[in-house]
């Protein structure tokens, strides 16, 4: 059975490396985008098409590469965090967070929140500071 504080420097190294993939993976969408409408206007019914599909695609693109890099630096910040033992509360948000994007950024959100939810993890965090 691994020590908790393995675990913890585990799930920081996966969150570096979700961010590094997820950062090159988001990537792809804007690209294909991009081709798919410089095939579509090289084409010979290229008239044909509404003036707002490039607009709508180059949107659909960009909101894609956003949230994807976005989602990256949140993911090297709470890797951060995590190695760290700070801001708990911060990790577990950018964890659910990360579940819908499918497949890998859920898997670690879910193992992310399932460690993160046990008490012996919890009480390695910073602790509560009472001002009285």
């Amino acid at each position: 059975m691994r020590l908790p504080t393995q675990k913890l420097a585990s799930l920081g190294r996966y969150h570096y490396l979700m961010a590094g993939l997820i950062t090159i993976l988001s990537c792809l969408p804007a690209i294909g985008l991009w081709y798919a409408w410089r095939g579509m206007q090289s084409s010979q019914d290229a008239e044909l098409i509404p003036p707002w599909v490039g607009p709508v695609m180059a949107t659909i693109g960009i909101v894609l590469l956003a949230d994807g890099w976005i989602l990256a630096l949140l993911l090297l910040l709470a890797g951060s965090f995590i190695r760290k033992r700070k801001h708990r509360t911060f990790c577990l948000v950018v964890a659910a967070i990360s579940i819908p994007h499918v497949p890998f950024a859920s898997i670690l959100g879910a193992f992310t929140i399932s460690i993160l939810m046990r008490p012996d993890v919890e009480a390695m965090f910073d602790p509560v500071t009472t001002v009285e």
